[in-house]
């Protein structure tokens, strides 16, 4: 519809309007009509009748359907995503969990990622070379190897 808009624009005004000249710049022009960036009066010199009718159906058309569809899409979309997370966590809750994390990191009632990672290197040397396939670490080994 925007392109036939702008095909049209062209035929009608493109020989009187700059703005109108090419395909490229009624597209141009088209597009600032959108955003209410126009100058009626110029398209009403070149007639009258055809601006009225080009303008009136242009923004009927352009701006009040097309522009609702492509809102329905959205909200629709929208409605999909927020009815398909149905158990995520607030912002609230997620501050509250890294607080958590952080009191027993540092109390020392839980340990991090980081001191597992020391823990395998200590006990097992460098973690590619242990991983390589000859070790054999099982959840047995692994309990054993991480200090709690």
């Amino acid at each position: 519809i925007f392109t036939t808009y702008a095909v049209m624009g062209c035929a009608l005004f493109g020989r009187e309007l700059v703005e109108f000249s090419t395909v490229g710049r009624a597209f141009a022009t088209c597009f600032r009509v959108l955003m209410g960036d126009f100058d009626f009066d110029l398209m009403r010199e070149v007639g009258r009748t055809f601006a009225i009718l080009w303008f009136g159906t242009f923004m009927c058309l352009v701006l009040l359907v097309m522009l609702n569809m492509l809102l329905a899409i959205i909200m629709d979309t929208y409605t999909n995503v927020k009815s398909q997370v149905t158990s995520s966590e607030t912002l609230v809750q997620q501050a509250s969990e890294l607080f958590r994390r952080w009191r027993s990191n540092s109390k020392g009632t839980r340990v991090s990622l980081p001191k597992i990672w020391q823990a395998f290197e200590a006990k097992l040397g460098p973690i590619p070379d242990a991983l390589n396939g000859n070790d054999g670490e099982t959840v047995r080994h692994t309990i054993i190897t991480v200090p709690l």
